[in-house]
């Protein structure tokens, strides 16, 4: 019995709200009609709410259906059948003693043979029985209450009253629809009229009494009647369907055309309203169909929404679906002459367009000449004639468009210092691409850059994204972030800016990259700077998958707040090194203009830029080391000559120290460079000169004699070792002895020695 089903319960009376059988009939408590509810079973105060235990009977019926036989002699021939509500110590009524339960009842008293066989024939079954004999006269007298009657709630086994599905009398019995008169509207059937049913699951709609013999064969029919008193209030629980019938679904309409809507429900439409764009139009119907007028000369031209509200009475309300039609009335057009409000205030202009019988909208646009809220351009012109009510469209300033600028710092040309410049004009700072004609660099320097801002609102907060080049073809360019002034000390930001000091300032940290700090590398840390604002946070570093292979970049965004509409933002661009990276794999093996840094498209600004360094502007020093191998060590001091400059004349001692070694290092000239071992010291001689570059970037070296001469190109670091040996020597010395008054001297001999040179 799947489509049975017992409702939630009602909290004031504590029985279900309502039941609903397998034919979908849904009935509530038959309490409230004296009329059409049993008499005996409605509320004591039909004016108040029902109630437990204040304002409620002692037994009530869902549904209820009586049937009586004309048999000769009885005093009684009943068939009741129906769903039953009651109390445990009824007729008490008390809280938490409910009880609910199927009942089918057959009783006749008189009329029958005692000991003889009946059969009795009845909607949902057929009883075969025995009269038997009570106060002297055949009686049959038989209850069956299945569900939750007074044992099953005193067991705990109720309430929930679910078990009252398992009982007999389901489906309902009903007042047959094809018979009249039909039930009142709310109720199953009227009880002081008997009328014909429907709902047997068997088919039987009746109440029949036969004898049967004692060979089980039927004697004869005594009475049999299809006629019942029926008892039993709807419960709806399905809202009416209500239709908007015409006009029809997209139509356009003028004038005043009929609104009507109809409604259909399963137990009666009480009230049927139509509405105009969610607003009552006319009065509601109590029936269906409903129709109205709608003057549409009352409603503006365009779309509007028609629809239907059903209210029936169970209380429920249903909507139709939206009708939508356009109206189209026709109005003499008048014509007016549109004022001319350029360069008038937004609200002035508003105002004088409005009164002029005409509609404003706004368009907004940055404006270099007309002050922010003033009118720019309207669109008809002024003086223009147009309809009335036409619509003119005004073009308001904004003001200048906030913009940003990036610049990076020329610190002068070689051979200027590196670590001075931007300090004097606004033009140190370059807007474009930056060569050597203005800036000098060298790797591990940092190149100061600055983001001037302009009309930014002082309210709210803005965010600026910047973008560097981290590799180019594999390898290292502009590798981290740092403080825009490590390098170019004397480097000044608020340079050409005004209301910008360069004292006044507030800092975030710039936070290291893990791309770099996972290579083993590990940052100068720095921050970031801003004049005329405070920077309230950093975005993550983003961009880069795949590092450091190939070409890639690296972006990080600022967030800050402008104390100033014109603040500067100022920060450094870390050029890479080969002590950091490697041979090769820094910025010096890199052609043409590796080092770009970006503005992405700042909230308020123009778009993207890119400024390149180019190559020529940063110099990656070289370096030249002579060293001293003497054999034997000792502390002979050999000299050099060495030229040009930077190099200058030295001189080198190999006694196994660090005097053995000349270091000429940041050469920041690259051309041809020699260095001569002359004049040797007596006894020595040269065994060799040998010339090596650990940074080959095309420069050459070549030997002779005692000169070793180095092509040196940028970034190149040169070693040439010196090799000496001493010759082997005889020293003879001779003595004079003069005896018997000799005057030679040593001078006075002459030497001679074979197989070698004499000194």
């Amino acid at each position: 019995m799947p489509n049975r089903v017992v409702g939630p319960t009602d909290p004031r009376t504590g029985f279900p709200v309502g039941i609903i059988d397998e034919r979908g009939t849904s009935l509530a408590p038959c309490v409230d009609n004296i009329l059409l509810c049993f008499a005996g079973t409605t509320l004591p105060d039909l004016a108040l709410p029902p109630d437990v235990p204040g304002n409620f009977p002692d037994e009530f019926f869902y549904s209820l259906a009586n049937a009586h036989l004309n048999v000769p002699g009885s005093t009684v021939a009943l068939l009741r059948v129906g769903i039953e509500g009651s109390f445990v110590n009824a007729p008490l009524v008390e809280a938490g003693q409910q009880t609910l339960f199927g009942r089918v009842r057959v009783r006749i008293r008189g009329g029958l043979t005692i000991g003889t066989t009946y059969r009795i024939t009845h909607p949902y079954g057929v009883l075969t029985t025995t009269a038997i004999d009570k106060n002297g006269v055949g009686t049959i007298d038989q209850t069956e209450d299945l569900g939750c009657p007074a044992a099953q709630v005193l067991a705990g086994a109720c309430p929930p009253f679910t078990p009252i599905v398992t009982s007999t009398p389901w489906p309902f019995l009903i007042w047959d629809p094809a018979v009249a008169p039909a039930a009142p509207a709310g109720y199953i059937g009227d009880p002081l009229v008997l009328h014909s049913v429907i709902g047997s699951p068997t088919g039987n709609n009746l109440f029949r009494l036969e004898e049967i013999s004692a060979n089980g064969s039927i004697v004869g029919v005594i009475d049999q009647t299809d006629q019942f008193a029926v008892a039993g209030k709807l419960i709806d629980f399905t809202p009416p369907a209500a239709t908007v019938t015409a006009p029809a679904a997209g139509a356009t309409v003028s004038g005043t055309v009929p609104v009507t809507a109809t409604a259909t429900d399963y137990v009666g439409v009480t009230s049927l309203q139509i509405q105009l764009d969610g607003i009552d139009l006319g009065a509601a119907g109590a029936s269906s169909p409903v129709t109205v007028s709608w003057n549409t000369a009352l409603s503006t031209n365009g779309s509007h929404r028609l629809t239907a509200i059903a209210h029936d009475l169970a209380g429920n309300i249903g909507t139709s679906a939206d009708v939508l039609v356009t109206v189209n009335n026709v109005v003499p057009p008048v014509s007016v002459t549109v004022p001319n409000v350029v360069g008038q205030a937004q609200a002035t202009a508003q105002t004088n367009i409005t009164n002029a019988g005409l509609v404003f909208a706004i368009n907004t646009a940055n404006s270099a000449t007309v002050a922010a809220g003033l009118v720019i351009s309207q669109t008809p012109r002024g003086g223009d004639s147009v309809v009335k009510g036409s619509t003119v469209t005004l073009l308001v300033s904004l003001g200048p468009a906030a913009r940003a600028d990036l610049d990076q710092c020329g610190n002068d040309p070689a051979p200027s210092s590196h670590n001075d410049g931007c300090s004097a004009s606004a033009t140190d700072w370059e807007n474009g691409t930056l060569g050597a004609s203005k800036a000098n660099y060298l790797e591990g320097d940092s190149i100061p850059y600055r983001m001037r801002f302009a009309n930014l609102s002082t309210t709210g907060t803005h965010a600026v994204t910047i973008e560097w080049d981290t590799t180019k073809l594999s390898t290292h360019a502009i590798d981290y972030l740092t403080t825009f002034n490590r390098t170019v000390t004397t480097a000044n930001p608020c340079l050409g800016v005004s209301g910008c000091s360069p004292e006044t300032f507030t800092t975030f940290a710039i936070p290291a990259d893990s791309q770099v700090t996972d290579g083993g590398v590990t940052p100068v840390a720095g921050d970031f700077r801003l004049y005329g604002g405070t920077i309230t946070g950093l975005s993550a570093y983003s961009r880069g998958a795949g590092f450091p292979a190939g070409d890639h970049s690296r972006r990080i965004t600022i967030n800050f707040t402008a104390g100033q509409s014109n603040p500067v933002l100022a920060w450094g661009g870390h050029i890479s090194t080969r002590q950091d990276w490697g041979l090769g794999n820094s910025a010096v093996a890199i052609p043409g203009s590796p080092y770009h840094t970006r503005l992405i498209d700042p909230d308020d600004g123009d778009g993207n830029q890119d400024r390149p360094l180019s190559a020529d502007a940063v110099i990656f020093p070289g370096s030249m080391t002579i060293i001293k191998q003497a054999t034997p060590e000792g502390s002979t001091s050999f000299p050099y000559t060495a030229g040009p400059s930077p190099l200058t004349s030295f001189s080198l001692v190999d006694d196994g120290t660090t005097a053995n070694t000349q270091v000429f290092s940041n050469i920041t000239t690259f051309q041809t460079y020699t260095v001569n071992e002359t004049p040797l010291p007596d006894g020595w001689t040269l065994t060799s000169v040998t010339c090596s570059v650990t940074s080959p970037n095309g420069g050459t070296s070549s030997t002779s004699n005692t000169t070793a001469t180095i092509n040196m190109n940028e970034g190149e670091n040169w070693t040439c070792t010196y090799a000496n040996s001493l010759q082997a020597h005889l020293i003879v010395v001779k003595h004079v002895i003069n005896d018997s008054g000799g005057t030679k001297v040593a001078g006075d001999f002459t030497m001679h020695a074979l197989g070698g040179g004499a000194n």
